[in-house]
């Protein structure tokens, strides 16, 4: 009986797995590897430091500056349909800005200008997936200078009350009957 209770607390002890991102190169540190660029592709590459902005995940960060008409990159993702994924990025942008749209699973996340500019900031939501396959895309176009995009994020988040298996119900079971024996057979020793 010591054995099933100290397995119990060490699987109670152990940490909830992270979630792994199903993005590829989400922190632009082999250039735009993974991703297709669309559009207006000038003034739009990958960098270190640039307009007094560290990136925020890595070395590297994505710069998109496209004058006069937009452009962008996507990503294809494999979903399920029906689940819920988590979508994050990090941007930043330089006053001025035209258009600022991202895209996921067909549905727009945001779609500003961010023409005041706007420091680094974290953006997450959470979309259900239509489709065995989701496309990220992100679209800008900033005459004056730059949108800085960085640590690009999508997760497949669990359900939070998921409902057992069938196997899972018959282990269940299963433990409350051998409980259930060994606690008769302790009280039939007793008497």
């Amino acid at each position: 009986m010591k054995f099933f209770a100290a397995i119990l607390l060490a699987s109670a002890a152990m940490p909830a797995m992270a979630a792994t991102n199903l993005v590829s190169n989400p922190s632009f540190e082999t250039g735009f590897s993974s991703w297709q660029q669309f559009g207006n592709t000038n003034f739009t590459g990958t960098t270190g430091s640039t307009l007094g902005q560290s990136p925020t995940d890595g070395v590297r960060q994505a710069y998109f500056g496209a004058v006069n008409n937009s452009g962008g990159i996507f990503q294809n993702i494999a979903t399920v349909a029906g689940e819920t994924y988590r979508v994050s990025f990090d941007m930043y942008a330089a006053s001025g800005g035209q258009q600022f749209r991202a895209d996921f699973a067909g549905q727009t996340l945001v779609n500003s200008s961010y023409s005041s500019g706007l420091g680094y900031s974290s953006f997450v939501y959470d979309i259900v997936a239509s489709a065995a396959n989701s496309q990220l895309r992100f679209r800008m176009q900033h005459n004056p200078s730059y949108y800085l995009l960085d640590n690009v994020r999508v997760e497949h988040l669990e359900p939070t009350d998921p409902v057992p298996e069938p196997a899972t119900w018959a282990m269940l079971i299963a433990g409350f009957g051998l409980v259930g024996a060994s606690l008769r057979r302790r009280t039939a020793v007793s008497a």
